[in-house]
């Protein structure tokens, strides 16, 4: 019975082309133990690397034992040749029936020949059982090489931003098998540029303070694949920690992506990556965790932190635009803050654009969007948002979740999103966020399809807790289980919800088992305008404890509006001489109330829902059963269900 690790040598020595005249290979030996220069000879080794260099052949092995001290040199292999070291030995050769004109070389405990250099591959090359320790510019290299090469059981020791492996244009297969790379001080790790061949790393350890630890760049063709049990584990980069542009191929982290850095966590541009070895997670200092651009994506994390410090500066947490694929950020479940933590970003926390498919979960948000102030505009139908910061930003996002967000602080905007489409909210809270009359919890503008909140709490907010406008779009947003107040700011705004409607716009709001409160102004304000229809319907909620009339509902030049109230306590309190909902039809608009099963109380107006309209207007009520008094003009006609 062949052993695993035999079997796997096996296809490891048959990736290397061995011609005919490669039976009874000459082996050359190197040990610098030795007092005296020798010939290369088993019984006469040479002492130094470049000698066995310069007087070995194409397809020859080297073998270099252990010696008394590393190999304070550089190596250059011919085509075809094969260096081992004392670690690996001779008979892993011989397993593949490979004959050499050496005597039987086990492998030997400890830990190989040190090489202090580079090391640099032709083409056809194996290389195993060595550890490479430089300051210069590469440990190992290969560029345009004639063949494929296998690096084997190798371990790389760098500093000073000294590269651990640099693959440059390859056209051949690389192979990189056992080993590791341990960067101290901002060594450089892994470098793969141009080219169109496939590179594999199989069980490499990558561990350390890195600067660069990996970059790959330009690859054409051909896939960059990490996979087996070895972790990548970045513990401080100070450049950026991982770095992925604009590849042909696909790149594989079929191991977990451990980032720790002082810099850009993940940069991804212009590329195909799959990150899936599970327990993957990015935490960033003064610097953005995780960047995608113009990318196709399947990526899971466990969490993505990043947070400014003292003397630094954090533009954005994460980073994601033109994303095709799936992007998913889970934490743990029923874990608040364990899908990480995005701290003092001046811009955005979290900024998605152009993207489809993500999913954040078990986050937390804290005083993001504060820095670099832009000026936000309540009127954002004739304005724009985009310019506003906020702690999660969207534009032009499609079939996503967002579940279980927690945003607090900051000086703008809570969620400011343009362009939803099938996204949902879920257990979204945001909290005292803004500083100024048009910075709400959530800012939507120009909806489309169908976008859901559940189980969410927007409170204190300085804008309010919604303001939505629609211009173009048709769409249906739904709060659902949803809590909106303003306890400790009543007099910030003078409306909860703010929703607008004008061109074309058609915008259906559902608020249900939902609770307004607590808030000087009012709970709810609804204003359609050109030819936009806007439905608000308002069912098993409550809306309580405001200090002047609760939902008052506009529609102007021909715009559509309906308010529907079904199983809903509407409250105005009883110092205030006015009805607790107020319906407007102005110009030739229309406007239809329904009341089912609701309770609307007012202390000091005669009817608690009042209706106005001018004489060019059309009105409409539904009403089912017993309910309250609605005071409705001569015109208003009676329908059994608003459209």
């Amino acid at each position: 019975m062949i052993s695993r690790p035999l079997r796997f040598l096996l296809i490891l020595i048959s990736l290397l082309p061995l011609p005919a005249a490669a039976i009874g290979r000459h082996v050359v030996f190197v040990d610098n133990s030795r007092a005296e220069e020798g010939t290369g000879s088993y019984e006469k080794p040479f002492r130094r690397l470049a000698l066995a260099q310069q007087y070995s052949s194409r397809d020859d092995v080297i073998y270099v034992a252990e010696g008394s001290a590393p190999y304070d040199e550089s190596i250059r292999l011919k085509r075809g040749q094969i260096v081992v070291g004392s670690a690996f030995g001779l008979e892993a050769l011989r397993s593949d029936q490979l004959e050499l004109d050496a005597p039987v070389i086990a492998a030997m405990k400890g830990t190989g020949p040190v090489i202090n250099g580079t090391v640099t591959f032709a083409g056809d090359n194996l290389f195993a059982g060595f550890t490479i320790a430089t300051a210069g510019p590469a440990a190992i290299s290969a560029s345009t090489i004639a063949g494929p090469i296998t690096i084997r059981d190798t371990h790389v020791r760098t500093a000073n931003r000294a590269q651990a492996i640099v693959l440059s244009a390859l056209d051949h297969p690389a192979f990189i098998i056992g080993g590791g790379i341990d960067a101290t001080a901002g060594g450089n790790g892994i470098a793969v540029w141009g080219g169109t061949a496939d590179v594999t790393f199989d069980g490499v350890s990558v561990t350390g303070a890195f600067g660069n630890a990996i970059d790959i760049r330009n690859h054409a063709r051909g896939n960059v694949t990490f996979k087996g049990r070895a972790a990548i584990k970045i513990a401080d980069a100070t450049q950026r920690a991982v770095t992925i542009a604009t590849n042909g191929g696909r790149i594989e982290f079929a191991v977990p992506l451990q980032i720790t850095a002082r810099s850009t966590g993940l940069s991804i541009a212009q590329s195909s990556v799959k990150i899936g070895g599970g327990s993957s997670w990015i935490t960033t200092t003064n610097a953005t965790a995780l960047a995608i651009s113009d990318a196709n994506i399947d990526a899971g994390f466990v969490s993505i932190s990043a947070a400014e410090a003292e003397g630094g500066k954090l533009a954005e947490g994460i980073v994601v635009d033109k994303l095709r694929g799936m992007l998913a950020v889970t934490g743990e479940s029923e874990k608040p803050g364990s899908g990480g933590t995005i701290r003092n970003a001046r811009l955005h926390g979290i900024s998605v654009t152009q993207s489809s498919s993500v999913r954040f979960g078990n986050m937390t948000l804290t005083d993001d969007g504060g820095g670099d102030r832009s000026k936000c505009d309540e009127a954002i139908e004739s304005k724009t948002n985009l310019q506003c910061r906020a702690a999660l930003y969207l534009r032009h996002v499609a079939k996503s979740e967002f579940s279980n967000l927690s945003v607090s602080g900051g000086q703008q905007i809570g969620l400011n999103a343009n362009n939803l489409e099938g996204v949902t909210f879920g257990g979204l809270e945001i909290r005292g966020v803004g500083d100024e009359p048009a910075e709400a919890a959530v800012v939507l503008d120009e909806t489309r399809g169908e976008v859901r909140f559940i189980r969410c709490a927007f409170e204190d907010a300085a804008g309010g807790a919604v303001v939505m406008a629609q211009q173009f779009n048709a769409a249906r947003v739904t709060f659902d289980r949803c809590s909106m107040g303003a306890a400790a700011k009543p007099v910030a705004s003078p409306y909860l919800m703010m929703l607008r409607t004008s061109g074309s716009g058609r915008l259906d709001v559902d608020v249900r088992n939902s609770d307004l409160h607590d808030n000087a102004g009012g709970a709810l304000r609804a204003e359609a305008a050109g030819a936009s229809a806007l439905r608000v319907s308002v069912v098993d909620s409550h809306a309580q404890r405001f200090g002047r009339t609760t939902i008052e509902i506009m529609a102007k030049e021909q715009a559509q509006t309906a308010l529907a109230l079904e199983r809903a306590d509407v409250m105005t309190p009883a110092v205030v001489d006015r009805p607790a909902v107020t319906v407007a039809a102005n110009d030739t608009a229309s406007a239809c109330v329904s009341v089912v099963q609701s309770r609307v109380y007012t202390g000091a107006a005669e009817a608690p829902i009042r209706i106005t309209s001018a004489p060019g207007a059309r009105v409409s009520v539904a009403r089912s059963g017993e309910g309250p008094a609605v005071d409705a003009p001569p015109n208003a006609v009676s329908v059994p269900a608003c459209p």
